[in-house]
């Protein structure tokens, strides 16, 4: 949700609206994770993981995609989607929902929300926004942009400096939520070619010996699916995923899941679960979601004791050419500064 929301900031920046933003995430091109606007306009990244996006009041929902996340706040998957459905409804009858029409169950909630529908997407037919000619690369992404949003249809290229195919949806979403807001294609994306991405959101760092280290707050299957998929863009090259497991609930619930997205890397190094505050579930740690992934691949993997550990084990398994990839929400974020010091003098 934080790149979606700091691309709707920027083009409304870039077209003077001025907006204040509330965000989850770190972009320097807004000056942090917070900005005080002079304009009538306020983008905030909702949060549906305590059910606090129930209590705002949006003029345009976004809704990018429904996931089976959070579900300890609520009464199982069908009743997110239900939460879902009700804060798209909330908009006033001027505004609308913005919905991604690749993600089925988003696509399930725009069917029956009450208010005026803009979906967007790339595989998808879409009443509002699409892409087409796309082109996916390891640095970015380009694609031929075809909007009609409130009887205004125009056709533009999308140059984005983020890569990966999530990317250019966020950044359909907020071309869509623009447009719906007198907001012309050709301003949205503008902005978004000088967009560079938000704090552990797909950064990349460029190491000696062409090493590439990506930092991410990826936690979910579905999303470290998309970093993966993001990292074998381009020259092949080999893939180190170091991943912190977050909450025990979630390693629990989605423990198949995650040996099989997990096992798509070429080589794992895990730390063991970051609480989040929660009690420890017996039986629910890295060594079970080792065994998850070896039930689907053979990758090498190794468990590190403590993120001191992790960085060494890092510096020992990598070499010329590969992408090593940080993930998790937890207090793994503070290791890639360490690996990027680690091996900024190595020469690999």
């Amino acid at each position: 949700k934080t790149t979606p929301t700091a691309m709707r900031a920027l083009i409304l920046a870039a077209a003077g609206r001025d907006p204040t933003v509330v965000f989850g995430g770190v972009v320097d091109a807004l000056g942090g994770n917070a900005r005080r606007g002079s304009g009538p306009f306020m983008v905030v990244e909702a949060d549906e993981s305590d059910r606090s996006f129930l209590h705002l009041a949006p003029e345009i929902a976004v809704v990018t995609n429904v996931d089976d996340e959070h579900l300890e706040a609520y009464d199982g998957f069908d009743a997110l989607v239900r939460a879902v459905g009700s804060f798209a409804a909330s908009v006033p009858e001027s505004g609308c929902m913005v919905a991604c029409a690749d993600d089925p169950q988003a696509a399930r909630v725009a069917a029956h929300c009450p208010r005026p529908v803009v979906t967007y997407g790339i595989e998808s037919p879409c009443s509002g926004v699409r892409a087409d000619r796309v082109e996916l690369g390891p640095s970015g992404s380009t694609a031929r942009v075809v909007t009609n949003v409130r009887g205004r249809r125009a056709e533009v290229e999308l140059t984005l400096a983020v890569p990966g195919r999530h990317n250019l949806l966020n950044a359909l979403a907020a071309i869509g939520a623009a447009a719906w807001l007198g907001v012309p294609p050709e301003t949205a994306t503008g902005a978004l070619r000088r967009f560079s991405g938000a704090a552990r959101r797909h950064a990349r760092h460029y190491l000696p010996g062409g090493i590439e280290l990506v930092d991410d707050y990826a936690h979910h299957p579905t999303e470290i699916q998309a970093v993966l998929q993001t990292a074998r863009l381009g020259s092949p090259r080999r893939v180190i995923v170091v991943f912190q497991p977050h909450r025990y609930s979630r390693t629990a619930r989605l423990l198949d899941r995650f040996g099989e997205v997990l096992g798509q890397a070429d080589a794992l190094l895990l730390t063991e679960v970051y609480a989040a505050s929660e009690s420890r579930l017996e039986g629910v740690d890295a060594a079970a979601v080792a065994r998850a992934v070896r039930r689907h691949s053979g990758i090498p993997i190794e468990i590190a004791a403590s993120l001191d550990d992790a960085a060494s084990r890092v510096r020992a398994m990598v070499a010329a050419g590969d992408l090593v990839a940080v993930l998790g929400a937890g207090s793994i974020g503070r290791l890639a500064p360490r690996l990027v010091e680690l091996l900024q003098g190595r020469g690999a």
